[in-house]
């Protein structure tokens, strides 16, 4: 099989699959357009796909035996492009992280798949993922029963990049992206005038503290071998320049490689903010309102992904590179069940169009959309072969 030039044949119908979800992005797990092109698209192909929680799709090939899935998320951000392409966005929201382009890469191998149906060894399950930047559209899946009927034995993501070199494929060693747990403290105090502070117990006082407290946890109470963020990036309290508020809050991150690192910090900051609070005779709610843990490559799987990328694309296109403080809802698959997690590179020609994912002027090397619907397509089938 040459896989790349199988792909390389059905381009076309990559980029317009991509440009088509583009100019119709859609936010979180509420994906109707976006689902029904999907859908339809499966359906052509010979498919029968269904519906796996709020806006996730499935779909399976192949025969009984073991089962690999690939993954593909869907959704948008809401932010409006300024790339100017004849193909943008037609509303104010934007596909901003390349989540089009994985859906149209999958659909391509989708078509490359039954074309090499009779050679697969197993099962191949297709996962069309909504919500991965609210980081709740995996986790939706998996509740719904996305790793049974068939059970899944492993799975493979990719993820685009507008800044690595057009067609190279690039893996982490075991750690891809950190875990992400949301934190929102409240402090309680006693409202009050501002020319008899003596009078109120002054939330906003006792959150200045808290605030500097917080940040000793990595430079005190954590290794410097270990990668650790706590970033506090919302603090609001008071409505006027002499009143005394009834409360203030805060809201932060934590990411950490590590489950318990990442279980230390969450518990330090609980007890943190309790003992700064009374302190300053305040009270203290923390709240978690969700967290995701690490995107972890299954370190046996990955050599063996590995190799088959390298064969595919040539080992001069691949490369291990250090992984990313940012977080990647396919982690809900990974802590289940062996995973691997690519990136395909897409960056542009012109370096004046170059810009990092989230931007609202990112552009995507389309000349890299079949090599993505390779890799998919060709993992699969070695997988399967070799497991």
């Amino acid at each position: 099989m040459n896989l790349l030039q199988e792909a390389k044949a059905i381009e076309d119908v990559i980029i317009a699959d991509r440009r088509h979800i583009h100019q119709q992005p859609e936010l979180g797990l509420d994906l109707p357009q976006t689902v029904a092109y999907v859908k339809q698209r499966l359906i052509e192909m010979g498919y029968e796909p269904e519906d796996c929680g709020k806006g996730g799709v499935v779909a399976t090939i192949g025969k009984p035996g073991k089962t690999i899935l690939l993954r593909a998320d869907m959704d948008a951000l809401p932010m409006k492009e300024c790339t100017g392409l004849p193909f943008c966005s037609q509303n104010d929201w934007m596909h901003s992280c390349g989540h089009d382009t994985h859906a149209a890469m999958l659909l391509g191998a989708a078509k490359l798949l039954k074309d090499h149906e009779q050679e697969l060894n197993g099962t191949v399950k297709l996962m069309f993922q909504p919500g991965e930047e609210i980081l709740g559209g995996a986790k939706e899946m998996v509740e719904h029963g996305l790793l049974e009927n068939p059970h899944v034995d492993a799975a493979v993501g990719i993820h685009i990049s507008s800044t690595t070199p057009c067609g190279h494929i690039d893996y982490c060693n075991k750690y891809c992206q950190a875990s992400a747990d949301k934190f929102v403290i409240k402090i309680q105090g006693k409202g009050g005038h501002g020319a008899v502070p003596e009078e109120s117990i002054d939330p906003i006082n006792t959150i200045a503290h808290l605030l500097l407290s917080l940040q000793t946890i990595n430079s005190r109470e954590i290794s410097g071998r270990d990668m650790a963020i706590l970033t506090i990036g919302h603090i609001w309290g008071g409505d006027k320049e002499n009143i005394i508020p009834d409360h203030a809050m805060m809201e932060g991150t934590v990411r950490t490689y590590d489950s318990k690192v990442r279980n230390f910090i969450k518990q330090r900051i609980n007890e943190i903010s309790d003992m700064v609070a009374k302190t300053f005779r305040c009270t203290a709610q923390v709240e978690w309102p969700f967290g995701v843990a690490p995107n972890e490559n299954d370190v046996t799987m990955q050599n063996e992904v590995v190799k088959y990328v390298q064969n595919l694309i040539g080992e001069e296109n691949v490369c291990c590179v250090e992984g990313s403080m940012g977080s990647e809802d396919f982690a809900y698959v990974s802590e289940k069940v062996p995973s691997v997690f690519l990136t395909l590179g897409a960056r542009v020609n012109d370096d004046s169009k170059v810009f990092p994912a989230h931007s609202p002027f990112v552009q995507f090397n389309e000349d890299a959309f079949y090599v993505g619907a390779a890799v998919y397509t060709n993992t699969a089938i070695q997988w399967l072969k070799n497991n």
